[in-house]
């Protein structure tokens, strides 16, 4: 049996450790509020551009917050069509049995 090294390193998680210091330091994190979880620092790219003031601009979508713009300017489907989606637990903005 041959044996192999694998290159292995500790990972930071910032769940568990908090927020790495030298990462606040850089600019790292941006403050960032979602309608689910309130103000939280968020990762962003490791570098900046002059020009770019923040990488992030809007939280994540909640659960079928954008579907029936999507359903209706995108895809061309009426806003009755929609409701009927929705009567029939196609489309929603919370999981099916919750």
């Amino acid at each position: 049996m041959a044996s192999a090294v694998l290159p292995a390193a500790r990972c930071w998680d910032p769940r568990i450790q908090g927020l790495h210091p030298q990462m606040i330091a850089r600019g790292f994190y941006e403050d960032l509020v979602h309608p689910s979880v309130g103000p939280h620092p968020v990762p962003t790219l490791p570098f900046k551009y002059s020009g770019i003031e923040r990488w992030t601009h809007r939280a994540s979508p909640m659960l079928g917050q954008d579907t029936r713009e999507v359903l209706t300017r995108v895809l061309g489907k009426s806003v009755t069509e929609c409701d009927q989606l929705e009567a029939d637990g196609v489309i929603g903005t919370r999981p099916k049995g919750v």
